[in-house]
């Protein structure tokens, strides 16, 4: 996640090529299709799929079992790191969904808007009017569908709910109640934000990337001073140790049930 309140959606220069689903399937010093581990982790999760789409959506399944965890500095985690630390956010675990898919020769694409706070309700309090977050375009029969439904791992997305469902609120805890948890490989499938409730639909948009990196690189962003970093690396800390105790929340939750029984 990163703060999108100094950046009109209109102010990023587009790809004149965007639609032309082959220049998606570039690689780039962040996605790093060819190392050898992000390939060898593609053809395993897809080796016994036989359609484009089955493909997709098993390497949807993978990142989404990958716990989430925010990170500090989405424009420099790799695909390679992301796969090695097994966990990230919406920004990284969608870097290394393109990778994989690229790997295969499926066109993939980031898209970055900005959200209102409000899913971030109960995790961080923040005055910033818009929240950036990232979600993967898949090119598949002919059109390219949109999910971000693999950024909360489905322990943290059900704890979520419980505590939304408890405190009779439609979005907060990093998830929305009607957002979807799983993809077909045929449909959009959104997890933060719902098209049911337009007050949660992305108020900016920022267009389609290869990667967090290029749409740094595209603001022109300053190097952070040694006070943001540190600012940024406390909240980052303050996150991940929240979204650590939802997550566990539901073992407790689980447990005081046995018990009882």
């Amino acid at each position: 996640m990163f703060l999108a309140t100094h950046q009109a959606a209109g102010q990023i220069r587009q790809d004149t090529r965007a639609d032309i689903p082959g220049r998606w399937l570039a690689n780039t010093p962040m996605l790093q299709h060819d190392n050898p581990k992000v390939r060898i982790q593609a053809q395993r999760l897809t080796q016994l799929k036989a359609t484009p789409a089955e493909k997709a959506v098993a390497c949807f399944q993978f990142i989404r079992s990958l716990p989430f965890k925010s990170c500090g500095d989405p424009a420099r985690a790799t695909a390679p790191k992301v796969l090695k630390d097994g966990a990230g956010d919406c920004h990284t675990k969608g870097t290394l969904f393109v990778a994989l898919l690229r790997s295969i020769g499926i066109p993939a694409r980031i898209h970055l808007v900005a959200l209102r706070p409000a899913f971030l309700y109960g995790i961080i309090s923040t005055e910033a009017v818009g929240i950036g977050h990232a979600f993967a375009e898949v090119f598949l029969d002919g059109r390219w569908h949109s999910v971000d439904a693999y950024a909360v791992d489905i322990k943290l997305g059900l704890a979520a709910r419980i505590r939304l469902l408890k405190e009779g609120l439609r979005s907060g805890y990093i998830v929305h109640m009607k957002g979807q948890v799983a993809w077909d490989g045929s449909s959009d499938a959104f997890g933060h934000f719902s098209p049911d409730d337009p007050a949660s639909m992305p108020i900016e948009d920022f267009g389609v990337f290869d990667d967090p990196h290029q749409y740094y690189a595209g603001r022109g962003t300053p190097v952070p001073t040694w006070a943001e970093q540190a600012r940024w690396s406390i909240s980052t800390a303050l996150i991940n140790r929240r979204i650590k105790a939802l997550r566990r929340s539901i073992s407790l939750r689980a447990g005081r049930t046995n018990a009882k029984e």
